[in-house]
């Protein structure tokens, strides 16, 4: 099956080249994600179920290859498995950025390139990212991008 994602993002970069910003619109995620689950079961309870399992191996797998020494955040893979298939949420369309295994399986793609900074976000506390901290008016009141060559310093 074929599933195209549209995503809008909004990326500033600073003279190294490293993403200083960004903002990123996940357009129509919700019925993506309801389409992919009813493809891997009828049954809502058992298509999650599922789905959770091959997320959780995939993280746990990225993590084992990508979050070594100090960047480590769980101890086997099985701790790994067991947090994220019985110890969170999958979480909801709209709860990439909260204390679920779908926001953990989002940073997972980022672990390889800054372990440093992306394997707190697949671990125990959600690294600042994947947690369940921020309120929606604090999210939704949250100045972005403060560093713009749009946006006078003044703001």
């Amino acid at each position: 099956m074929t599933a195209p994602v549209v995503i809008d993002t909004w990326i500033t970069w600073n003279e190294a080249g490293e993403i200083t910003q960004y903002d990123a619109v996940f357009r129509w995620f919700g019925h993506l994600l309801q389409t992919l689950l009813g493809s891997v079961d009828q049954d809502p309870m058992a298509a999650a179920k599922k789905a959770a399992q091959t997320l959780a191996t995939s993280v746990c797998n990225a993590h084992t290859s990508h979050c070594n020494g100090t960047n480590s955040q769980y101890a086997s893979q099985d701790e790994c498995m067991r947090f994220l298939t019985e110890e969170i949420r999958m979480g909801q369309s709209f709860e990439l950025g909260r204390n679920t295994l779908l926001c953990r399986n989002m940073h997972e793609i980022m672990l390889k390139y800054r372990p440093d900074v992306h394997c707190p976000h697949v671990g125990r506390s959600g690294g600042g990212m994947c947690d369940d901290n921020t309120s929606y008016f604090k999210r939704v009141q949250e100045k972005y991008y403060t560093i713009s060559p749009w946006i006078p310093e003044q703001f």
